[in-house]
């Protein structure tokens, strides 16, 4: 008998903490994983992200076996049962006889000696299961196959349904079950040229800037042109919203909302050396991030400053001065982010929404009289939902601080991307179409007078 070993015992403690408090999933694996050499904390992250991305086929494998429904059994065995089942299903190299091995052994490891019997037991049977759980047919039923074979709530699948339609809803859920590539934003041309034949990259098919590695490529820190600040990782769609500011050189623009920094970066690009950024975030920790980001890029034409737009609008400090342009990548729901964050599925209900539209039409208001006359602001979100993308758009343009502003269309400023451009001029990515995340972008224009 064998005990746990160090990478399935960080996935099991990480998903226990993610099971008691839905959320920072991220965050959680990082603490658990700490003292893990790099292959096991890659290990580790597969493993927990093979579980959250497929939890609902995991509970439809172990229900036949079970008295209880698998989210209403104890701790240890739960994160025993669902590891130990992803392995079995989505884990090709490792035998089922150490699949099962290894999740009784989890639950030891996690405090139920007294369950491991159990655990053992069920999955055995699962294991030695004749044929898989029935799924709904993708041609009849396509949103009841999105639900089960891709895991994804029923809620969400029908927003997605009233975006793309059944059959688009099924393909986007689809595409959130596969693992993502990582882009980077690139904005030498040489600097590009060089890294794509060094690494075997290729060139994005939305963004200039953008370069796809290939898998294998090696951990980021350790790749050539890292330390000198020539990238910095950041997906297509989010690299679009950046650049729909279309900042010049030598103009002041604020980042409203900056961590982790990629647009920042990307900001502090596009308006040189004569320009600059202001960046701000209501979390310290994070807006560290985008500090640790500047200085490795070199980007001296960046400050930061720590500010809660909402506690205190523009025009509440003394020192406020009006910018060229603003962009506002607001805090949202993330659903357009699945197929990155997994967690958010178990993570976001649908009563969260008007919460967040309230905070994103409250950020709009607050921060659209620091846009300078014929300047812009960029209203952004990594998600779908009417709610928090034409919704809050509307609703912000019929205030009082939103007086002369009108949309400018996407395809105005990025006129390579006519694809993108929605009926309302907003510019939209979406993962089963574009192989990038879903974002939403707007670019609201102030009347010049």
């Amino acid at each position: 008998m064998s005990r746990a070993t160090a990478d399935r015992q960080a996935a099991a403690r990480a998903l226990l903490r993610f099971i008691e408090r839905p959320g920072r999933l991220d965050r959680w694996l990082a603490d658990e994983s700490a003292g893990l050499n790099p292959d096991q904390r890659r290990r580790a992250r597969a493993l927990l992200y093979a579980a959250l991305r497929n939890d609902a086929l995991i509970e439809a494998h172990l229900s036949p076996h079970l008295a209880q429904p698998l989210h209403r059994q104890r701790g240890a065995p739960r994160a025993a049962l669902t590891l130990g089942v992803a392995e079995l299903l989505f884990m090709d190299a490792v035998p089922d006889r150490a699949a099962v091995d290894q999740a009784v052994e989890l639950c030891r490891a996690l405090g139920g000696r007294g369950q491991a019997g159990f655990v053992n037991a069920v999955m055995r049977k699962v294991a030695r299961a004749a044929s898989p759980p029935t799924l709904p047919d993708r041609e009849d039923d396509p949103l009841g196959w999105a639900q089960l074979a891709c895991s994804h709530p029923a809620w969400i699948v029908r927003l997605m349904a009233e975006l793309v339609g059944d059959d688009g809803a099924a393909a986007w859920s689809a595409a959130n079950q596969r693992e993502p590539h990582t882009a980077l934003a690139v904005p030498d041309p040489e600097h590009r040229a060089q890294l794509a034949e060094q690494l075997g990259a290729s060139p994005g098919a939305l963004s200039p800037w953008a370069l796809v590695l290939p898998k294998g490529a090696g951990r980021i820190g350790a790749l050539p042109g890292f330390e000198q600040g020539w990238f910095w990782v950041q997906d297509e769609a989010a690299q679009l919203a950046a650049a729909l500011l279309g900042a010049k050189p030598g103009q002041r623009v604020l980042d409203a909302c900056a961590a982790p920094g990629g647009k920042t970066l990307a900001l502090a690009a596009a308006v040189g050396e004569d320009g600059s950024v202001l960046a701000t975030d209501r979390d310290r920790g994070r807006l560290k991030l985008v500090e640790q980001g500047v200085a490795r890029v070199g980007a001296t034409t960046v400050s930061t400053a720590h500010r809660d737009w909402i506690r205190e609008p523009f025009g509440a400090r003394d020192d406020d001065a009006p910018f060229d342009h603003v962009l506002l990548d607001a805090p949202c729901s993330g659903l357009g982010v699945i197929r990155r964050h997994p967690d958010i599925r178990a993570a976001r209900r649908a009563s969260d929404l008007p919460r967040y539209a309230q905070r994103q039409t409250e950020l709009l208001r607050s921060l659209a009289p620091a846009v300078k006359p014929g300047g812009r602001i960029v209203y952004a979100v990594c998600t779908f939902t009417s709610a928090e993308t034409q919704a809050v758009v509307a609703s912000a343009l019929e205030s009082e601080e939103l007086a002369g502003f009108s949309v400018q269309t996407a395809q105005e400023l990025l006129p390579s991307l006519p694809d993108r451009v929605t009926a309302d001029g907003a510019l939209r990515t979406l993962p089963h179409l574009d192989d990038c995340d879903g974002f939403y972008a707007v670019a609201l224009r102030r009347s010049p007078s």
